[in-house]
């Protein structure tokens, strides 16, 4: 099943992908740099779902390699094609506390907001 018929299922995610938003139709946060979109609330949902690109996994942008290392080791609920990789956090507190880290340097509320309310 594709991203377009999988989006009514998905309310949101959490992004690290290049530009993969701009035909999803999903809501999302972009977690790569400061959103300030406001229009969309993390914690209101109940999943913490992460999808990111394979080039963001490989941390080819990134000057540390190992940036998404931890991922590797968990299997993604889906996957769109051999590009993007969607994980499902909601149970998972060290994957949670590593995407508030991200959150953390410039996304301080919603950095807090998922410390909260996954009682990290």
């Amino acid at each position: 099943m594709d991203i377009s018929k999988r989006k009514k299922i998905i309310s949101f995610i959490v992004l690290a992908a290049l530009a993969a938003h701009l035909y999803a139709g999903l809501s999302f946060i972009k977690i790569s740099a400061p959103t300030y979109d406001e229009t969309v609330h993390l914690c209101k949902f109940d999943k913490v779902l992460f999808a990111i690109s394979v080039t963001n996994l490989q941390s080819v942008y990134y000057t540390n390699k190992d940036t998404f290392n931890w991922l590797k080791n968990i299997k993604p609920v889906f996957r769109a094609g051999y590009s993007i990789f969607l994980y499902d956090l909601t149970n998972d507190k060290d994957g949670i506390s590593r995407i508030a880290e991200f959150f953390g340097k410039g996304e301080n509320s919603k950095a807090e907001c998922l410390l909260k309310r996954h009682k990290i």
